[in-house]
């Protein structure tokens, strides 16, 4: 799906006596010399840049160390299998967490209840989750399969996202510009009368 990119530019032109001064003015560039302010707005259609996606590791052992060492070792093969696929595209986000697990006893009426206390501990369960994002979209689904193949115990499927990098906000900002020049340009009618539309004083990019 692809998505919009909007951008506001604001475009201020003023009379070229002051635009030549402009780089030496201490009062707001308003006072001595009349201004045009033009708004100029853009909107750009842009493709998902960004497929991502989640998997899960999770192993018990007797030991908290031990627990992580085997959650690790599995996440890490599967981080190397992405790698091989995605290469630079390849970003990944990681999280562990290590949880104890507690004995369960037998309360008066015979039902099971978890003895929370620290000497009734059998053992551990260590986490590690993955988030990952892939840049190139051509090789999401092999790098979600090559996750797979190591046997994850949770994954989910693709979300598709746009990530407004540099190039894409410079396109926005860019066709916003044009569009606030070519608004500030318009045939001079009276109340516009001794404004050049040749000196530019200020851009401002808002978005």
């Amino acid at each position: 799906m692809r998505q919009t990119i909007p951008a506001l530019a604001i475009f201020a032109l003023a009379a070229p006596a002051f635009g030549q001064e402009a780089a030496n003015f201490s009062q707001p560039y308003w006072i001595e010399s009349p201004v045009i302010e033009a708004i100029g707005r853009a909107e750009l259609q842009v493709d998902p840049n960004r497929s991502n996606f989640s998997v899960g590791f999770k192993n018990t052992a007797r030991t908290s160390a031990e627990a992580t060492r085997l959650a690790t070792a599995r996440a890490k093969r599967a981080y190397d299998a992405m790698l091989g696929v995605a290469g630079d595209d390849l970003t990944i986000e990681s999280r562990v967490s290590v949880s104890a697990i507690y004995n369960q006893v037998e309360d008066d009426e015979g039902n099971l209840v978890t003895d929370y206390s620290a000497d009734n501990i059998r053992g551990y369960e260590a986490s590690v989750l993955y988030s990952v994002g892939v840049k190139d979209l051509s090789k999401a689904s092999r790098t979600r399969a090559a996750a797979l193949a190591v046997g994850p115990e949770t994954s989910s499927y693709f979300s598709n996202s746009l990530q407004r990098d540099t190039d894409i906000l410079q396109a926005a900002y860019r066709a916003a510009i044009v569009d606030a020049r070519e608004r500030a340009q318009l045939p001079n009618t009276p109340d516009r009368m001794g404004v050049s539309a040749e000196a530019c004083l200020v851009y401002e990019i808002r978005q």
